[in-house]
């Protein structure tokens, strides 16, 4: 699977919450104001405050004496200066991001002047910012004319200088530049063996099958660590794989564990489905667990912190021959010792019919 999924529901969300009309690659259609949309994948939680850096770079100008337009450098937002609106679950800030991008700018005359403003990709802890979903260009022409005796900017346009996708977002006059963020998690798959009889060595067959729910896994797939339980000479984590079946369109791997081994799975995004599947060792007497629940199989979506899966094996064997095993010895013990009483009882008699 491909990113295509996450692209048509950006696609989708764009057209339909946010209102947009579709434009051809083509097209180079003039707007009047700058926005930043996110696209977040969990819509219960917004993404994270972080500080969105604009470079704006002159490009070209058409004034009167045809001078490179004024250096402008960065800019820096952070987004709680922007005002949020929740579109359908998406998190949008829609500032009036020209005014402040351009706000002390000299200009030193009147006529157009165009800037390359680019965005840069925040780095965030909780999450990921996914720079191959986000369009980080705009280009902006700023409109200086007199009035009075001062020289101001009386209007901005933007647009589009390039794009790869076949939507892009606009609404109202607005332009935006667009990103998608994921919040990221960790999994951990625990094996635990119970039981008085259970065979605390044994390896127990375990599958997991994981959904690309959002098609991104070719850019960012889950990364697995296998680790071993204390003992085994391998108490590093072995760093595992998930492979693609284009049987059942999941991303899978069968591993054996034995009590206390785990798995643990990190940069899971948000509602990424696992299915674990434990073995059948019922003929050996195992009933099997997973999170509480009697069944072989169970399918989750990550939705919250911390994310885990237990595995128990409960052994429910019991000794074949009961109390009568535990008599046993004693019974050898009594048979021994009458045998040996009766030997030198005999042996004693023997000696005194000699005498």
């Amino acid at each position: 699977m491909k990113k295509t999924f996450l692209i048509l529901f950006m696609a989708a969300t764009l057209l339909f919450s946010v209102g947009s009309p579709a434009l051809a690659n083509d097209e180079w259609k003039v707007f009047e104001r700058i926005g930043l949309l996110i696209f977040n994948v969990d819509p219960d939680n917004p993404p994270p405050v972080a500080d969105f850096v604009f470079d704006i770079t002159g490009v070209a100008v058409n004034g009167n004496d045809q001078i490179a337009p004024p250096a402008v450098g960065s800019v820096t937002l952070r987004s709680e200066d922007m005002e949020l609106v929740n579109h359908d679950g998406n998190m949008q800030w829609t500032v009036a991001m020209e005014e402040k991008l351009f706000e002390g700018v000299d200009f030193p005359h009147t006529g157009s002047f165009e800037y390359l403003i680019t965005m840069n990709i925040p780095q965030v802890s909780e999450g990921l910012f996914l720079e191959e979903f986000s369009i980080t260009e705009l280009v902006a022409t700023v409109y200086v004319q007199r009035v009075g005796a001062d020289l101001e900017v009386t209007s901005i346009t933007v647009s589009y200088p390039s794009h790869n996708e076949d939507t892009i977002a606009s609404k109202a006059g607005s332009m935006y530049f667009i990103t998608a963020y994921v919040e990221l998690y960790e999994v951990d798959i625990h094996q635990q063996v119970t039981g008085d009889y259970a065979d605390m060595g044994r390896e127990f067959d375990v599958k997991i099958e994981v959904e690309d729910v959002w098609g991104v896994f070719d850019i960012l797939a889950p990364v697995g660590m296998l680790f071993k339980a204390d003992g085994r000479g391998r108490s590093l984590g072995e760093p595992i794989e998930l492979q693609f079946n284009d049987q059942t369109n999941l991303y899978e791997i069968e591993l054996r564990m034995m009590h206390g081994d785990r798995i643990t799975f990190s940069s899971v995004i948000h509602n990424t489905e696992f299915t674990i599947t434990a073995e059948d060792a019922s003929d050996a007497l195992y009933i099997t667990e997973i999170n509480g629940n009697q069944v072989q199989t169970l399918t989750s979506a990550i939705t919250t912190k911390p994310a885990e899966f237990v595995v128990v094996q409960r052994s429910d064997a019991q000794p074949t021959t009961g109390v009568i095993m535990i008599g046993v010895p004693f019974v050898l013990l009594i048979a021994v010792l009458g045998t040996v009483a009766y030997v030198v009882t005999r042996k004693r008699e023997d000696i005194e019919d000699e005498i």
